[in-house]
């Protein structure tokens, strides 16, 4: 469990600085549920799983100040904990999108309190004369939210692993049903 952990954790800073080095796409579903089945043993069902997360995700693109369901979250711990517990595409989607959903917000709340306080330490740093930490302080802020949704995501997957392995058989087909419940049925012509 620990070396899958490791590995889930490289899988999860390698797919964070995508969004550091420039839009690689490498941060999507398709990509780290390949790597998330290998890491895990199942590489058939990471590539399944990621194929279903990425058509599910395929237009989500933050423009502007939007923020999107943060879909590397959702598609490592989603494609994980479906492998890990021989789960369906289905569980597995009915995992992603309130992970992702629940990724948006710490990347709101990261985006809310830590950028702007860096962006006051950087002006702080100008003052100083200390203009090369000041041009680097976006590229801090950057690492620094990497670093945490990485630990994050490994923390989830560590801990969640157990939780989700006792509650999917009890509770799944109850949330599954809830989610179809408040959803818009297509209509049968």
């Amino acid at each position: 469990m620990l070396g899958q952990t490791l590995l889930i954790f490289i899988i999860a800073i390698i797919a964070y600085h995508d969004e550091i080095i420039g839009t690689t796409f490498i941060g999507r579903p398709l990509v780290t549920g390949v790597f998330v089945g290998l890491a895990l043993g199942n590489l058939q069902q990471g590539l399944v799983i990621g194929a279903t997360l990425e058509l599910i995700w395929m237009g989500f693109m933050g423009i502007g100040a939007t923020v999107p369901p943060d879909v590397i979250s959702g598609g490592i711990l989603g494609t994980a904990f479906a492998i890990q517990t021989g789960s369906s595409v289905e569980v597995a989607l009915t995992l992603a999108l309130p992970i992702a959903t629940l990724g948006m917000v710490i990347k709101n709340l990261f985006f809310v309190f830590i950028i702007p306080w860096m962006t006051h330490m950087a002006d702080r740093k100008v003052d100083e004369g200390k203009y090369k930490i000041a041009a680097n302080m976006h590229m801090y802020a950057a690492e620094a939210k990497t670093i945490v949704l990485a630990v994050l995501v490994t923390i989830a997957f560590y801990f969640g692993s157990p939780f989700i392995e006792g509650g999917i058989t009890f509770n799944i087909d109850t949330y599954a049903n809830f989610l179809s419940s408040i959803c818009i049925r297509p209509i049968n012509l």
